[in-house]
């Protein structure tokens, strides 16, 4: 296990030996109606729902040699995508509707998801 690194002091620490709360946020896992209460609260979890949603077309971009979003218009708009999908169909995981925008952003015969 790599030490993780506090950003005021820099001081190596293992969060087990401290006894702290670790998480990585996993906005994949959550369902419709989640995602859809963020983006009413429009707080740090909208901020993390977003960000999760450029990693994992970040990723895909690398896997799939396809250059999704070419600027942060794009990214405005698979995000209003989602929050319409989502919305919509609130118990549907957010990994899934993702991977469902991806595949007609992927699809050479689509008509533009927007």
């Amino acid at each position: 296990m790599k030490w993780f690194y506090r950003r005021a002091d820099r001081t190596r620490k293992r969060p087990s030996d401290e006894g702290e709360l670790w998480f990585v946020v996993g906005a994949g896992n959550l369902v419709g109606d989640q995602w859809a209460a963020h983006a009413m609260s429009n707080g740090n979890e909208r901020a993390s729902n977003i960000a999760w949603l450029d990693g994992f077309f970040s990723g895909l971009s690398l896997a799939e040699r396809h250059r999704f979003f070419t600027d942060d218009k794009d990214l405005d708009r698979a995000v209003e995508w989602m929050d319409q999908r989502l919305a919509t169909n609130p118990a549907e995981k957010v990994s899934h509707a993702a991977a469902q925008l991806a595949a007609q952003l992927l699809d050479p015969t689509r008509s533009d998801p927007w």
